[in-house]
C-alpha cells in the first residue's frame, strides 16, 4: 500500500450541478472509486464529502474513467433519476467524447476511422491489460476523427466510444499503431496519459439536453500551435 496525495473536491472541479446531475472534472492519477487500498483517495469519496458538507443528497456513480485518464464524470444526486440514467449508460445512450494525443509509429492516421472488435484480458502479462481477441471478449466500437496534426509528429484526435470497455480507446489506438502519448501500459510512459474525457451529451430524463464540456490542459486544445 502506498502513500497517496490528498484530494478535496472544490467548486473549481464542478462543470454542471443542476436538475439532479452533478458533473465534475477528474484530474489524472485519481481513482474514480474505492480501491483495495482504503487509504487511497478517490473521486466518489470526495464527491460524497462535498455533498455532505453542503447538506446535499448522496451522489450515485454510473460510469468510470481509468485512473490515468482525466475529464468529466457524471454523478446522479436525485434518486428519482438513478434507474433511468443507469439504463442510459447501459444502453450507450449518452454521448461521450474524448480527446487524445497520439504518436504514430509509422503511417499517420486517416482523417476519420472506426475500430470494431472484441477486447479481453491480456493473459500474457500480470498487470491488468487488455487486447483484441478472437473469442471470449466483449464487443468494442470506437469512432475517431483527427482534429490537428502537429509539427512534433503527434496528432490530436477525438474519440467517441460507442461501447464502454476498460482501456477501450487506449487499446484501439495502440493496436492501430498510434499509441496515446504517456500511456505506460500500451505505449511509452510520460508525464501523464494524454487522454481526456472532454464532453458529455445526454437528453435529460425530464426534458432538455445537457451538453457539458471540459477543455482540459493546454495540450488538448485544437488552437495550440501546430
Amino acid at each position: 500500500m502506498g502513500r497517496w496525495p490528498a484530494f478535496e473536491l472544490t467548486s473549481a472541479h464542478v462543470r454542471h450541478d443542476a436538475d439532479g446531475l452533478l458533473i465534475v472534472s477528474k484530474p489524472p492519477g485519481l481513482a474514480v472509486h474505492a480501491t483495495v487500498d482504503p487509504a487511497r483517495p478517490h473521486l466518489a469519496g470526495a464527491v460524497s464529502a462535498w455533498q455532505r458538507a453542503r447538506g446535499g443528497p448522496e451522489a450515485t456513480l454510473h460510469h468510470r474513467l481509468d485512473v490515468d485518464t482525466s475529464g468529466l464524470v457524471l454523478f446522479v444526486t436525485d434518486r428519482g433519476l438513478d434507474a433511468v440514467v443507469g439504463a442510459m449508460f447501459a444502453e450507450h445512450a449518452i454521448d461521450k467524447r474524448y480527446r487524445a494525443v497520439v504518436r504514430p509509429r509509422d503511417a499517420a492516421p486517416p482523417e476519420r476511422w472506426q475500430v470494431e472488435n472484441f477486447l479481453g484480458r491480456d493473459k500474457r502479462v500480470k498487470a491488468t491489460r487488455y487486447r483484441s481477441v478472437r473469442s471470449g471478449g466483449k464487443k468494442a466500437i470506437t469512432e475517431f476523427e483527427v482534429l490537428q496534426r502537429r509539427r512534433d509528429g503527434t496528432v490530436l484526435v477525438e474519440a467517441r466510444p460507442i461501447t464502454g470497455r476498460a482501456h477501450q480507446i487506449r487499446v484501439h489506438c495502440a493496436e492501430a499503431g498510434w499509441p496515446i502519448v504517456g500511456d505506460r501500459f500500451y505505449g511509452e510512459a510520460g508525464r501523464r496519459l494524454m487522454l481526456h474525457a472532454w464532453r458529455l451529451v445526454l437528453e435529460h430524463p425530464r426534458g432538455g439536453v445537457v451538453d457539458v464540456r471540459d477543455e482540459g490542459e493546454a495540450g488538448f486544445g485544437i488552437c495550440d500551435p501546430a
